[in-house]
């Protein structure tokens, strides 16, 4: 039987979340039942070179960010899809979906599996909702990864709920390093943070959603109780400068790690005591399960799945706290941090539910089943 082939198209394969999804389910997918190929509409990326290295193709569009459709380079996505003629074109994110379905209509090749992994704050137009709205109608099936994110779409683009499956994020946990005694300490070392002190950390792009200022404002107040705290902020965006100046405002400079966009984010899982959402709005946060699958206690704001995620499997693997709520964030931090006997139970409970409900192997079963069934 000939290989099923499947076109994914994507913003970018950089250091990001929904990046390091895409990269990770194509190690995991049959490669005697499918071949892939990958359009990155803006640029490439860390991933983009790691999976040429695995000898799947990753072409870039270079289609315009700021325009809500680049005429020229969905014309240009158009061709490749008739031109490679995919089964399946699969898309990630709100561009992506826009282009694919588009691109696959003008072809006329291809069933598109869009997808959508969290809220869109809309512009007061509407002019983008109406055209995102349009742009579904072409989509075979819809992947979402939560409840919530289903009902969500169903309301916010009419969309027939037969068109949406659900499928939980995931976290490859063979590929989790190991770390030793030794090896969390010369971490620490390199960061400069004592033996001593007490270690937050939070991942996610700087902007505004992620609610970073809150989470160094609600540090600093943490700080006037805890003096031994150092946070660690992993990631790269827009904001990085002001929040670096918000940290001197608040006299925390000098405890506030920004470790940029790394690859390897389990060495500063390693040494965290205590993972930390501060987000606004989310859809599926990741970065929880990669916290969990570390038995790291959590304490997120209740967005997106997170009272689910944390309470709402049999297990408690964190603390919540209402978002944009900086007095809360903090009072949460330190009723943690002072119960070391509760963090050590949240932490091995969340490693048990992302053993039980959460695997890249459970993914990419429910992925092959939908691609089989189109």
């Amino acid at each position: 039987m000939p290989k099923k082939r499947i076109l994914l198209i994507i913003n970018s394969l950089g250091l990001g979340g929904i990046e390091k999804r895409a990269y990770t389910s194509l190690l995991h997918f049959n490669k005697d039942k499918y071949e892939f190929k990958v359009c990155c509409l803006f640029e490439k990326g860390f991933f983009a070179v790691e999976l040429e290295k695995m000898g799947i193709p990753v072409l870039l569009i270079g289609a315009n960010l700021y325009k809500r459709i680049d005429v020229i380079s969905l014309l240009k996505l158009a061709r490749i899809i008739k031109e490679y003629n995919p089964n399946i074109v699969r898309t990630y994110s709100i561009y992506a979906n826009r282009y694919g379905n588009l691109a696959a209509k003008i072809a006329g090749k291809g069933k598109v599996v869009a997808s959508f992994h969290g809220i869109y704050i809309y512009p007061k137009s509407r002019m983008a909702f109406w055209f995102d709205s349009f742009c579904l109608l072409f989509c075979t099936k819809l992947i979402v990864s939560s409840e919530r994110m289903k009902e969500y779409c169903k309301k916010q683009f009419y969309i027939n709920k037969r068109k949406i499956s659900i499928i939980h994020n995931s976290v490859d946990l063979k590929s989790i390093p190991v770390f030793l005694d030794e090896q969390r300490l010369e971490i620490r070392n390199k960061l400069g943070i004592k033996h001593n002190e007490l270690v937050l950390i939070a991942i996610g792009r700087l902007d505004k959603a992620k609610g970073f200022d809150i989470l160094i404002k609600s540090f600093s107040m943490a700080k006037q109780t805890m003096n031994n705290l150092k946070l660690i902020i992993v990631g790269d965006g827009d904001l990085l400068n002001s929040l670096k100046d918000l940290a001197k405002d608040k006299a925390v400079a000098n405890d506030v790690v920004f470790a940029g966009a790394i690859t390897n984010i389990y060495e500063f899982l390693s040494i965290a005591d205590l993972y930390v959402l501060s987000s606004l709005w989310e859809g599926f946060a990741t970065v929880l399960l990669e916290a969990m699958s570390m038995k790291l206690p959590v304490v997120a704001t209740d967005v997106g799945i997170s009272k689910w995620l944390l309470t709402g499997n049999g297990f408690k693997c964190g603390s919540l706290v209402p978002p944009n709520d900086a007095n809360a964030l903090s009072a949460m931090i330190i009723n943690l941090l002072n119960d070391p006997t509760k963090r050590n139970s949240m932490g091995i409970n969340g490693r048990v539910v992302v053993e039980n409900n959460f695997t890249i192997e459970k993914e990419i079963r429910r992925l092959e089943m939908i691609f089989d069934q189109i």
